[in-house]
């Protein structure tokens, strides 16, 4: 994490210590299987999200395409924020 944005007397401090959420992969994507497509966090005004994809470095575009497409599926929907693909929220809660 960059200590700029860690250290933001802009971003509330609660934000760091919520648990952070598993983001799974609609099964349209993936062929009918549950899959993990990575990691996230948001603030409580939904202003800043954290995502982390597992394993795609720098080419993220290249390396996991079904999950890039439902991210920005999200954002561009009805409720612009990342959501819980899972069916029942609870089961993309880590803590």
């Amino acid at each position: 994490m960059q200590p700029w944005l860690k250290n933001s007397k802009y971003l509330d401090p609660i934000f760091w210590e919520s648990s952070r959420k598993i983001y799974y992969i609609n099964n349209t994507y993936t062929g009918g299987m549950r899959k993990v497509g990575g990691y996230w966090r948001s603030a409580p005004d939904n202003l800043l999200t954290l995502f982390t994809m597992p394993k795609a470095g720098h080419s993220a575009l290249r390396s996991d395409i079904p999950t890039l497409m439902q991210i920005l599926g999200d954002y561009y929907g009805p409720d612009k924020k990342l959501l819980c693909h899972s069916g029942n929220n609870s089961d993309c809660e880590t803590a």
